[in-house]
């Protein structure tokens, strides 16, 4: 983990599983020019512990979003191309902000991360589960706010690797802090879940892999986008990939 005091107002912080090093590296030269142009710290956490409960070392940046006025917080594998929109200053960025992806999530039909969300809905004591679902890998945190992330004080349900996700949309509601969120538009989050990333890849400056198949795939996705090459690479036989209703007809070529 490298730490620092803080020199400057703003923070770009990740954490990185051992199983995410390679595609962290990958990235990492874009995101230090990112937090130049943003003139903003630099702080990378390199996750030592279990992997069965790797998202809950995402609870340590804690410890540094309480120092800055503003943090953004980027996972490993989001690829901040040149020209990336500043995220410090997106509208509202005074509020706690993420994409929701619950609409993505319906779109491919998840009905398993549905259930696990209203599983930890009832041990949040909620009546009911959030209607919307944080994607915790892009987010803008607010010094006032980060004790909406901050380690659970209910016990876990059990390992999954959006585990943060859920107890974050959880936590919005029952502290009645809804008011305080705001959600980022695809320009600031442009995810490999949806159905249209192929389509809308070449437009888009912040690129999440979430959902590739982590390994050789994604590792040689990032490079490939780093880079600026945005031609479709083929996932590997036999694993999830969102529903991509223009790959059924013909094959994409930028």
């Amino acid at each position: 983990m490298y730490i620092q005091i803080p020199r400057r107002h703003r923070l770009v912080i990740s954490v990185n599983a051992p199983s995410h090093y390679a595609v962290a590296d990958a990235t990492r030269k874009l995101r230090a020019e990112y937090a130049r142009k943003c003139d903003a710290d630099l702080i990378e956490i390199l996750d030592e512990g279990s992997e069965k409960w790797s998202m809950g070392n995402k609870y340590r940046i804690s410890r540094f979003t309480e120092q800055y006025y503003q943090t953004v917080y980027v996972d490993g594998d989001v690829i901040l191309l040149e020209g990336a929109p500043n995220l410090f200053e997106a509208d509202e960025a005074y509020k706690f902000m993420f994409r929701d992806e619950m609409p993505v999530i319906k779109q491919n039909g998840s009905q398993q991360y549905i259930n696990d969300l209203r599983d930890n809905a009832r041990v949040f004591g909620l009546a009911k589960p959030p209607d919307f679902s944080p994607n915790a890998g892009v987010m803008v945190i607010p010094q006032g706010l980060t004790h909406l992330y901050h380690p659970p004080k209910v016990r876990m349900t059990k390992p999954h690797w959006c585990v943060d996700q859920y107890y974050l949309a959880c936590e919005i509601v029952k502290q009645g802090m809804l008011s305080k969120v705001s959600f980022l538009g695809p320009e600031y989050h442009w995810m490999y879940i949806q159905q249209d990333f192929w389509k809308g890849l070449p437009d888009h400056k912040i690129i999440h892999l979430n959902g590739s198949t982590n390994g050789p795939y994604r590792l040689d996705l990032a490079k490939r986008i780093c880079e600026g090459n945005f031609e479709y690479l083929e996932p590997p036989k036999g694993s999830w990939t969102p529903k991509w209703p223009e790959l059924r007809t013909k094959r994409i070529n930028h």
